[in-house]
């Protein structure tokens, strides 16, 4: 007998009918033993008062692990069947899933966190990174799990799917693992950079929801903790394996505009070590944002002399001045040069409203809209700049035209002095509104998460800009758009909600301030296993 080829028959009938093998057809009569296919429920059915399962394929994510017998052949341990319901539940081991289940989670992923047609863009990386990984050919096992982690944990959460999600913290605390072995036996692969990568984004993605007791054991309490610690963890290991590295598309990206935006969001370019204070400064790729990075790098200097200056040194304070001054005139030249105003359109796109942000024309004019994704973080991030540098352009100010050796009028002095007529705030304030009319665009429903996650430190500079100012109306505002961050998928982001109001308590008690770095506000003394874990590994390094 001659087999044939081709894809077997399938009924189109409902589950229901197909279960209980009833033919598809038109369905005339009552007794009529047929189904018809009408939708959402077929009419059979609904004349035997019979629950229709519908047409829809519904995909369900099973954890197991197939245990081996004493040959070590998985057949061999006994009887394969379905796995009680109690003993599905206790006995979700972390396993490798197969190579076309991974990349439908990250495509998965992708679609879900990333703008509809996002192009490649040269200042935010991630997006680049994150395909770049997912198609390099030999992963080790370390990046493979990490892959599968982020995925996971993204899906698990946007689908409240807590299995899913202690899966992907199993897979996680895995490849954390993984890469503190490597790194003991001084075993290196471009991987760790990778994967280091990966725990960066990993944590603003962590679900406080109940998933199970690894969530008690393995949570960082401070928040920002574990996130900050694998910043600083990646800029080690990058010290550490500079020489061993080979430049390629993915390690070029990660060494310039990746690592070096995060060194930024995460201290505000305050307190910076020496070495970082070097990369940031003298290194470039030579594309416009690396350049404004650079520019960022010179505030952490500036913050360090305000804080240990001594206000009867008229010389000193004088050349602060002037350091705030040629700062602020570097950003300014940047942004003419690279004609940045080109991108900038109050033309509203085709999709411009979204469901979770408020109207706020009435607080800081007409809404912008941009050209292409680049234009609104070249924006975005120059406009936190001046944010952030012109506090202590006032308080630089303030020493110089105080001290007896300036003879400024009482009356340009007192106006000088008060923050709400002060040039520089004023300018400031500006800044901050720019900041805030972008954010209808970057908040539309179809920027996704993405949207949200890229405006988190402008907007955390320009609500600082109104602590400042006292004005309580658009701090708040600010405050919205980030607990919507945090609706949205972006965890941390209720933890940058409680720093900014304990910023908005200090500026009360004690009057305007410099900005405030992430790095400041948490603890160094961190507990939770996972957070020693990634510090365990960043001193092996």
């Amino acid at each position: 007998m001659v087999k044939r080829g081709g894809i077997p028959w399938q009924s189109k009938g409902c589950w229901t009918c197909k279960k209980r093998r009833i033919k598809v057809g038109a369905n005339k009569g009552y007794f009529c033993n047929q189904c018809d296919q009408g939708k959402p429920e077929c009419n059979r059915c609904m004349k035997r008062g019979i629950q229709c399962l519908g047409y829809e394929k519904h995909g369900i994510f099973v954890h197991y692990a197939a245990a081996a017998g004493a040959d070590g052949n998985p057949e061999s341990s006994g009887s394969v069947g379905p796995i009680p319901r109690a003993q599905y539940f206790s006995s979700m081991n972390p396993v490798a899933s197969g190579p076309m289940f991974r990349q439908q989670f990250i495509s998965e992923y992708l679609q879900g966190y990333f703008p509809t047609k996002m192009a490649v863009s040269d200042v935010d990386m991630w997006h680049y990174l994150l395909q770049g990984f997912a198609g390099l050919p030999n992963k080790t096992e370390m990046l493979d799990k990490t892959l599968s982690a982020i995925t996971c944990l993204y899906i698990g959460k946007a689908r409240q799917d807590d299995r899913m999600s202690k899966h992907g913290l199993q897979l996680y605390n895995g490849a954390i693992r993984h890469m503190s072995s490597m790194i003991s036996r001084d075993v290196f692969s471009e991987d760790i950079v990778y994967t280091a990568v990966l725990f960066q984004e990993i944590e603003p993605l962590q679900n406080q929801a109940n998933i199970g007791p690894i969530t008690k054991s393995s949570y960082c309490p401070n928040g920002l903790g574990s996130w900050l610690a694998h910043i600083n963890g990646l800029n080690t290991i990058m010290k550490h394996y500079h020489q061993r590295t080979v430049n390629n598309p993915l390690i070029g990206p990660i060494y310039q505009r990746y690592q070096k935006l995060r060194m930024i969001q995460s201290s505000s370019a305050r307190g910076l070590l020496p070495d970082e204070y070097k990369f940031l400064t003298e290194t470039t790729d030579g594309t416009p944002f690396c350049e404004l990075l650079g520019i960022f790098a010179e505030l952490s200097p500036i913050v360090t002399k305000l804080q240990s200056i001594d206000p009867s040194d008229y010389d000193a304070c004088q050349d602060l001045l002037q350091h705030c001054l040629r700062t602020k005139k570097r950003f300014f030249v940047w942004y003419v040069n690279h004609r940045l105003a080109d991108g900038i359109t109050t033309d509203p796109p085709g999709e411009f409203l979204s469901s979770d942000t408020p109207d706020a024309e009435r607080l800081f004019g007409t809404p912008l809209s941009f050209r292409n994704f680049d234009y609104i973080l070249l924006h975005l991030h120059y406009w936190a700049g001046p944010c952030l540098l012109y506090p202590s352009i006032f308080h630089a100010k303030k020493l110089v035209y105080a001290h007896p050796k300036s003879n400024i009028p009482a009356d340009i002095l007192k106006k000088a002095l008060d923050p709400l007529q002060n040039e520089e705030y004023l300018e400031a304030s500006q800044c901050a509104d720019e900041i805030c009319r972008t954010m209808r665009y970057c908040t539309r429903d179809n920027m996704k998460v993405a949207g949200y996650h890229m405006t988190m430190f402008p907007l955390c500079a320009a609500s600082q800009i109104y602590t400042n100012f006292e004005n309580l109306e658009k701090f708040s505002w600010c405050i919205k758009i980030v607990e919507s961050a945090a609706s949205r998928g972006h965890e941390t982001a209720n933890y940058i909600v409680d720093i900014s109001w304990h910023t908005w308590r200090i500026k009360n008690q004690c009057g305007p301030m410099t900005s405030v770095a992430l790095r400041e506000i948490v603890p160094e003394r961190v507990s939770g296993k996972r957070h020693e874990k990634i510090l365990d590994a960043t001193e092996e390094a």
